[in-house]
């Protein structure tokens, strides 16, 4: 019988994707909203070339309307 999850396991561990996700809520803080958008465009290029399915899964769990676009532009471009 096959189980039944209500969530996908991502890729990181929940602590680690916790961390990461708080570090990048407290950088887009300290800086000016108007520039939060080339942040997260920036850390998610870098996240890009660690692991996409990680990039994704770090901006949809900060869950604004920028990293919500972040995420989907990976998604788009990379063929998911």
């Amino acid at each position: 019988m096959r189980k039944i999850t209500t969530k996908k396991q991502g890729k990181l561990p929940e602590s680690k994707l916790n961390t990461i996700v708080s570090d990048i809520q407290d950088i887009l803080l300290e800086t000016e909203p108007k520039h939060s958008k080339e942040i997260l465009q920036s850390i998610t290029s870098i996240l890009c070339e660690w692991d996409t399915d990680i990039a994704i899964e770090v901006m949809d769990e900060i869950r604004t309307d920028e990293a919500n676009e972040c995420s989907r532009w990976v998604k788009v471009t990379y063929g998911y």
